[in-house]
Parts: structure tokens; sequence; C-alpha cells
């Protein structure tokens, strides 16, 4: 008897640890499928902002200052951005394949991958800002490219991972705070407005990102508690239901056989 109680818990921890895998490679498709969301929303953007750079500015000359007619090394400055953004583009259709085509032999997300993705990603400003620096000089870090850094930690929020959206925002403040370093060191023009350059204005953009990835990253962590509780919920459920569904078999087998033995 005992032998064949142990024998029935094996048989149940094996039911259960084939239920927790099968969930975590579906929880894992899921955040795949996200990740997909995510990449197919920046190559949007992206295709986008090349068409409107390409075009826009021929069409629609007026609307648009002299500087993005200028040459950088030999490119007009909006076509050169245009090709920039194509690039990035033609990045994020890549990474879209990788997602929807590759996962490790667990299941699992390739982790390092996706850190390196995140810091690719997030360098567009930082690349974008530092074509436009010698051309426009320390205006550039208040254009709106810099809301491209706000764009990619929020989006951070679909990967479902605290690291990363930290990461994002850890990532997207070091470069900033780069910049602006890098800025401050070269410009020597001592008509330049003070408000340009004072370090308590970046220094608080630095901080903001900071503490933005450390929010996205909690949110993710809370959608997370709130998935699982839900599916532990369900699954308690379900557990009560075939617990009661045993009892009633087995009252039923009962109440059969004593039937049996008074129809006798």
């Amino acid at each position: 008897m005992n032998s064949m109680l142990q024998e029935l818990k094996r048989e149940i921890k094996g039911a259960e640890d084939l239920a927790n895998e099968d969930f975590y490679q579906r929880f894992t498709s899921e955040i795949l499928k996200s990740e997909r969301i995510r990449t197919m929303i920046l190559a949007g953007m992206f295709l986008m902002g090349t068409i409107m750079l390409a075009v826009a500015p021929l069409l629609f000359r007026t609307l648009f200052v002299d500087m993005f007619y200028q040459k950088f090394h030999g490119f007009p400055l909006h076509l050169l951005i245009s090709f920039l953004l194509l690039c990035f583009f033609i990045y994020e259709c890549l990474v879209f394949v990788r997602y929807t085509l590759f996962t490790s032999k667990a299941g699992k997300l390739v982790t390092a991958f996706q850190f390196i993705n995140t810091t690719i990603e997030t360098s567009l400003p930082t690349v974008l800002i530092a074509v436009l620096f010698p051309l426009v000089g320390m205006p550039v870090i208040f254009a709106p490219i810099v809301y491209f850094y706000f764009f990619f930690i929020a989006l951070s929020i679909l990967r479902l991972s605290f690291p990363l959206s930290v990461y994002t925002g850890a990532i997207a403040a070091i470069e900033y705070f780069l910049i602006y370093w890098f800025m401050i060191r070269t410009i020597d023009d001592p008509t330049m407005d003070l408000f340009l350059v004072a370090p308590g204005n970046h220094m608080f953009k630095v901080v903001f990102f900071l503490a933005l990835g450390v929010a996205i990253g909690f949110v993710t962590l809370e959608i997370r508690r709130r998935v699982f509780n839900s599916i532990r919920f369900v699954e308690e459920r379900s557990n009560l239901l075939n617990e009661y569904a045993v009892t009633l078999e087995k009252q039923v087998g009962e109440r059969t056989e004593e039937l049996s033995q008074s129809l006798k």
C-alpha cells in the first residue's frame, strides 16, 4: 500500500512539474509576442520618419529651416537622417525575424541579445544628436530628438522585465550625460545662453531617465505578479473541482455498491 501511495505521489508531482513547464513556455511565448509588437511599433515609426524626412523637406520647403538642406560630409542633412532611420528600420525588421524564428532550447528568451538590442535601440537619439551637433550646436540637445529616449523607456514595459526596463533607463541617462559632457567641453562661446549649459537642467533629465526606467520596471513587476496570481487562483479552483469530483465519484461508487448488495 505504501509503495502504491509513493508511486501516486510521484505521478502527481510529475504532472505538476509538467503543468508548470507548460505554463512557463506559454508565458514566454506571450512575451515573445509582446517583443514582436514592440519591434513592429519601432519599425513603423522609423519607416514613417524615413519617408517624412526624405520627402517632406522637398515638397514643403517653406516649412523647414535651411539647416535641413545643409550638407553633412557631402549629403543633404535631411537625406542623411532619413538614411539613418532607414538603417534602424531594417535593423528592427531583422530583430522581428529574430524573435519570430529563434528561442533558446529551453524555450527562454536569449537575455544577452535583449540587452544588446536595448543598447542599440536606445542609442538612436545619441547618433542623431551627434550628427546634428556640428551644424546646430548646443540647442540640438533641446530638440524633439531627446523624446526618443522617453519612447524607448516607455515601450520597455512590453518586455515585462524589471532588469530590462531599468537598463533602458540607465542607458538613456548615461548616453545623455555623455552627450552633455562632450558638448560642454567642446563649445567655447561666451555669448551662449547660460540656461542652455546650466548643469541642473541636464542633470534633472539624467535623473528623470533613471527614475522612469525604475518606475516602468516596477509596473512590469506588478503586471507579472497579477498575472501569476490570476493563474494561481484558476489552478487552485481547478484543483478544488477535481477533488470534489473525486469525492463525488467515490461516494457514488459506494452508494452503487450498497444498492447492489441490497438487491442481492
